[in-house]
């Protein structure tokens, strides 16, 4: 055996993506119902899975460009994706949103909020594949009181960027999309629901494409 193999990022980065898939399956009976449909077009695909516990939508872009996949959430509310830790609300007016998919990305949706893996739930060391020198931002005024100004700097400066917020237990407090040109965005201070946030310690994580930083905030 290679236990060298378990010290290396990119390995031990797959070994617990498959062990958290894995988990997945022994934890919930919705991953062994068989009322489920499979949705191919070109190198995109589908799976969309119905069961009393909850449903399941899985989303795989299997190509070497961006593609865009119809969703087909099979119910409205709140859907949970289970590796980035964001949620969206879906109306019977966006059950068909499509969702852009970079090469070679796949999501994992559920109608309900399920157990994450400590190796997710883990941003004060996120996984960064050697050689990939993460994303460039600055945070200021850090500490902050009513609200902080986060500004990307360096080759990603005006690139699309997101920008997700999270308590210091990895729960997801605030998650904001910035389109491309835009080098800054404000954080108020607010989840997304528009309440307050409590005094103490989180973590801002800002991705581009697969690359990603994260950074230590402290609200006073």
């Amino acid at each position: 055996i290679k236990w060298n193999y378990y010290t290396d990022p990119d390995r031990r980065n797959l070994y617990n993506n498959f062990q958290a898939l894995i988990s997945l399956k022994e934890k919930y009976e919705a991953f062994s119902s068989d009322n489920f449909t499979l949705y191919q077009e070109g190198m995109s695909k589908r799976l969309n899975i119905v069961h009393t516990e909850m449903d399941v939508m899985v989303l795989g872009n299997f190509d070497v460009a961006v593609r865009s996949v119809a969703a087909n959430f099979t119910r409205t509310g709140k859907w949970y994706e289970f590796f980035r830790g964001d949620s969206v609300d879906i109306t019977s007016s966006t059950q068909d949103l499509s969702i852009d998919l970079l090469p070679g990305e796949f999501r994992l949706y559920t109608s309900k909020r399920i157990a994450r893996p400590s190796f997710l739930l883990s941003i004060e060391e996120p996984f960064i594949p050697d050689g990939d020198a993460g994303v460039a931002f600055e945070i200021y005024p850090n500490p902050f009181d009513d609200e902080t100004l986060i500004t990307f700097a360096g080759d990603d400066e005006y690139k699309l960027h997101n920008v997700e917020i999270f308590a210091a237990d990895g729960k997801p407090v605030r998650i904001l999309a910035v389109p491309a040109g835009i080098r800054e965005v404000t954080w108020n201070g607010k989840t997304g629901g528009g309440s307050d946030v409590a005094r103490g310690i989180y973590y801002v994580r800002v991705s581009t494409g697969k690359r990603s930083t994260v950074k230590k905030i402290i609200k006073l």
